[in-house]
């Protein structure tokens, strides 16, 4: 998944699954409201830009229709400088496609931390497959 993704890439110093962009304060994944599953990106902008940032992003994400807000397509920027690059890219994004795209930029608002459990996810079920043994 996107956590994941980021995870692994140099420059990234920290993922945290969360909720955003809804009115309801103090969102969970049972009553997620308005809110959208997202995940925050902390990086460090002289190992990683934000337009590079956006590439990963656009290389792993379908901007498909989704109907539901929890499952959106939302880029959420923290200045304009993010506003204007992330609005770009996604012109960029429409025109390789041929098609409209249909995430939305908006500015961040309030994130909410997901539950412990929603944290680094697939690191957690790639655990529960591995097989355990002790060999004396």
């Amino acid at each position: 998944g996107p956590q994941q993704m980021f995870d692994q890439t140099k420059g990234v110093v920290q993922t945290v699954v969360g909720y955003s962009g809804g009115a309801k304060p103090n969102p969970s994944y049972a009553h997620i409201g308005d809110h959208t599953e997202c995940v925050q990106v902390v990086f460090d902008p002289e190992q990683i830009s934000y337009a590079e940032l956006l590439e990963l992003f656009w290389k792993k994400h379908n901007p498909g229709v989704v109907t539901q807000p929890q499952y959106r397509s939302v880029i959420f920027t923290h200045d304009k400088l993010q506003y204007q690059q992330a609005l770009a890219s996604k012109v960029v994004q429409a025109a390789s496609r041929g098609r409209s795209v249909t995430t939305v930029v908006r500015e961040a608002g309030h994130f909410t931390p997901a539950e412990d459990y929603h944290q680094k996810y697939y690191e957690k079920l790639k655990r529960k497959k591995e097989k355990r043994c002790v060999i004396s």
